[in-house]
């Protein structure tokens, strides 16, 4: 655990000085899999965690790197917005037509929520919820960066006392792209 510790704070410190890491074909089940001990570990003892990977592989174009800097992002935002306990809940979905098909992933908790005016300022840079100190208002802009490098997107729902959703859209690749035959 902390040697993935090591290497993700490696990937997170480079992506903080603009390295671009080399999109590839991905898959979030496994992702989200490896990923899992080391998400454990930033949630603390009063909040459980609960990782439901899809049943089968899913292919989208990203690293593994950029992958991992939103998920431990949303995760830590979703631990800061459950100091009394809670759980955290982040589970994989296909939706769409089978040409058009997106991974979707959802990261929630039962944490305070976010009244509405403050949804559409969390994308702002320095923009944070948090009290002094606490946050820098960098995590959701840079989340916001890395998915519009992919195509993907995504969606926010909370009510205050009950919890957010954070829902990431990503084009699922057909098996073309993934073998390296054709590129979206």
């Amino acid at each position: 655990a902390l040697t993935k510790a090591n290497d993700l704070t490696g990937h997170l410190m480079g992506f903080a000085r603009e390295k671009q890491a080399t999109a590839e074909a991905m898959d979030v089940t496994a992702q989200l899999q490896n990923l899992g001990p080391l998400l454990r570990i930033l949630v603390p003892k009063g909040v459980a965690l609960r990782v439901e990977p899809h049943f089968e592989p899913v292919l989208i174009r990203s690293s593994s790197s950029q992958f991992d800097h939103v998920i431990v992002n949303l995760v830590s935002n979703a631990k800061d917005a459950t100091p009394q306990g809670g759980t955290i809940r982040i589970i994989c979905k296909v939706s769409g037509k089978p040409e058009a098909q997106e991974a979707v992933i959802e990261v929630s908790d039962t944490g305070i929520g976010m009244a509405p005016e403050m949804i559409g300022k969390v994308f702002d840079p320095f923009f944070t919820t948090k009290s002094p100190g606490k946050g820098t208002g960098l995590g959701l802009s840079s989340v916001k960066s890395v998915l519009d490098a992919v195509q993907g997107r995504l969606e926010i729902e909370s009510v205050p006392g009950s919890g957010s959703t954070f829902r990431i859209h990503l084009p699922v690749l057909n098996e073309a792209w993934a073998a390296g035959s054709a590129h979206p």
